[in-house]
C-alpha cells in the first residue's frame, strides 16, 4: 500500500487494482473501500496521517463494483459512518 498526497488534504490510497481516497478536514472523508479485505489497509493509511479511523465521518463510494465498493461493510462497522453512493 503507498499512500500519497494529490494536493494538500487528499490522499491516494494505493490498493492494488483499484485506489481509494481520504479528504482530510475536521473530519475524513473517504472515497471508494477498495476490493474485499482492503479494510486493514485503509485503516493503516488513515494511521499514517495520524488520524483515528473514528474519524471517517463520511463514506463516498463512486459505483458499485467489488473494486469500489468491496470493503465498505466492513469499514462501516470499524468507523461508524454514514455511507453514500449514486
Amino acid at each position: 500500500m503507498i499512500l500519497k498526497e494529490i494536493v494538500p488534504g487528499v490522499h491516494s490510497i494505493q490498493l492494488g487494482v483499484s485506489n481509494a481516497y481520504l479528504i482530510e478536514g475536521y473530519d475524513l472523508t473517504l472515497v471508494d473501500t477498495g476490493s474485499p479485505g482492503s479494510g486493514a489497509q485503509i485503516m493503516r493509511a488513515v494511521q499514517m496521517l495520524g488520524r483515528s479511523p473514528r474519524e471517517i465521518a463520511h463514506i463516498l463510494v463512486t459505483h458499485c463494483h467489488p473494486d469500489h465498493a468491496g470493503s465498505l461493510a466492513e469499514i462501516k462497522r470499524i468507523t461508524g459512518a454514514a455511507a453514500y453512493m449514486h
